[in-house]
Parts: C-alpha cells; sequence; structure tokens
C-alpha cells in the first residue's frame, strides 16, 4: 500500500492522586493540526482517552480550558461542565 500515515494530533495527560480526593485525570494538551480540525479528530481522541479512564478506574477528567466560547464549546459537546476556575471536568461514571 502507499498510503502515507501522517499524525494529525496528539492528546496528553496524567493521572493524579490526592489524599481526601476523588483520583482525576488530568487532560494537559490536546492539539490538532490546523490543516486537519473540524474533522473529528479531536473528538475521536478525547474518546480514546476516555475509555481508557474508565478502564482505569479513575472517575474524573479534567482540562484547564482559556475560557473563550471556541474552546470551551468543544468541552461542552464532549460532556464537561464548568467549574468555578478554569478547569472544565468530567464525571466517567466509575465510581471508587
Amino acid at each position: 500500500c502507499s498510503r502515507k500515515k501522517e499524525i494529525f494530533g496528539l492528546l496528553s495527560g496524567h493521572f493524579r492522586t490526592s489524599l481526601g480526593e476523588e483520583d482525576m485525570f488530568f487532560c494537559d494538551e490536546l492539539l490538532i493540526r490546523p490543516d486537519s480540525r473540524r474533522r473529528g479528530y479531536a473528538t475521536q481522541l478525547m474518546s480514546f482517552m476516555e475509555s481508557d479512564v474508565k478502564k482505569s478506574g479513575c472517575g474524573k477528567i479534567a482540562a484547564d480550558v482559556i475560557k473563550d466560547f471556541h474552546r470551551e464549546s468543544f468541552f461542552w459537546i464532549n460532556g464537561f461542565t464548568d467549574t468555578p476556575c478554569c478547569r472544565m471536568v468530567k464525571t466517567t461514571g466509575i465510581v471508587p
């Protein structure tokens, strides 16, 4: 096959465990190449990440999001809710 493989974006993050607090996965970066945006790649990456987070038994996913409608709306559409600070959080449905 002469089809070349390209990287369209990346998602990176880490798990955080704190005493007295629920475990969380922090989405540190979600980057999509400008020429590959609006094709569903970011949503696919988020879905894949959420599936892995659920398998780990972690109950929440968090992302620090710059407060502007375009950025926030992506996370709202993907099930995240606002918090008092700039962090948006999504409950995975797993109860630790």
